[in-house]
């Protein structure tokens, strides 16, 4: 059993079982549709006591809490997973960071702990970003850069057949700069390696969930990457609009079927009214696919300037957004597509001012 103890305030203690530390082999890629030992790439090295300097607490999520500590003058990220964590799934998670590792904008795993009786411990990388309001700062010339890199990493990952599954603007950290924005991506614990099964619809969350996800005739969804660009699209119009994408407050079970539909109907006409913004085409009291509450809605966001600013993107930017808020899957760019059109093209971003 671990314990961590905070020693005159400065020092962050964790003592390992047996004085043990599981560290990690380079995994190979991925294979589709082959099942792969995953415990075969950790290796047991004599580690003892672990002394970090306690820095602060960065976050606390439903099953994990993170700190900020430091070490031979080099800061980490610790991630203490909890006990509602499964084994399998966290398993998984650090399976899929490791083989991700090469891939640039992917958050770096230094090293981890993980044992079947306790929480497990993972070190990544420590970078320091900007807060959600100060990215939907980013000017016409940053977020084409962010946006790139975001495909350019996801194209990789989806070419090993992974899926994210969660990505949203929490789960980014983005260092806002003039000429050049970095990112990372993290929070891998939702992410899965294809291979045609049937998973559980609550995977992403719900603002950032894909049309297709709520539009099935079960509560099993077969997903694939057209359901990661979607959710970067969402991105995209949270980093614009500088407000988080709510379209319902509720979330559902995958069994309840009228809730998925008429959730489904929110989303569709939410798209619907995000995209007549753009071409500055809505008239809200001609519109007979929204209710009075919605439309008290739709209306204090054009007060409070969010879709408004969607009339004032270039008109490039406009078209990307169309392309990768498709409703229709079979119409939605992939990471390659995308990666093609002229918004997150080099000469574009080069010739904003």
């Amino acid at each position: 059993m671990y314990t961590l103890s905070f020693c005159t305030n400065t020092t962050f203690k964790i003592l390992f079982p047996k004085n043990k530390v599981l560290k990690y082999q380079k995994p190979q890629p991925i294979k589709a549709n082959k099942k792969t030992d995953q415990d075969h790439f950790f290796k047991l090295y004599d580690f003892g006591e672990l002394s970090l300097k306690y820095i602060k607490k960065l976050g606390k999520g439903t099953f994990s809490i993170v700190y900020l500590v430091e070490k031979n003058e080099k800061k980490y990220a610790i991630k203490i997973t909890n006990r509602l964590s499964s084994s399998r799934s966290i398993n998984k998670e650090i399976f899929i960071l490791k083989t991700l590792q090469d891939i640039p904008n992917i958050i770096k795993l230094h090293w981890a702990y993980k044992s079947p009786f306790n929480p497990t411990i993972m070190a990544f990388e420590y970078f320091e970003s900007s807060n959600f309001q100060q990215v939907c700062k980013a000017n016409d010339k940053q977020r084409p850069v962010i946006i790139r890199k975001l495909f350019q990493t996801m194209s990789k990952v989806h070419q090993l057949r992974i899926l994210h599954l969660d990505l949203k603007t929490d789960n980014l950290l983005i260092k806002l700069r003039e000429d050049d924005s970095d990112v990372r991506i993290i929070d891998w614990g939702t992410a899965m390696i294809i291979n045609n099964q049937k998973y559980s619809q609550r995977r992403t969350t719900i603002s950032y969930r894909a049309p297709e996800v709520f539009d099935c005739e079960n509560e099993n969804v077969n997903y694939n990457e057209k359901n990661d660009i979607w959710s970067i699209g969402i991105i995209l119009l949270e980093i614009i609009i500088n407000h988080y994408f709510i379209f319902s407050s509720k979330e559902y079970s995958g069994k309840n079927i009228y809730l998925r539909e008429e959730q489904l109907k929110l989303l569709k006409n939410e798209i619907e009214l995000i995209k007549s913004y753009m071409i500055n085409e809505y008239t809200l009291k001609n519109n007979e696919n929204f209710s009075q509450s919605e439309i008290s809605y739709i209306s204090i966001m054009g007060e409070n300037n969010g879709y408004e600013k969607l009339k004032r993107i270039p008109d490039i930017e406009k078209d990307f957004l169309f392309k990768i808020l498709e409703i229709d899957p079979n119409l939605r760019f992939n990471s390659e597509k995308a990666l093609e059109h002229e918004y997150i093209n080099s000469s574009f971003i080069e010739n904003q001012n």
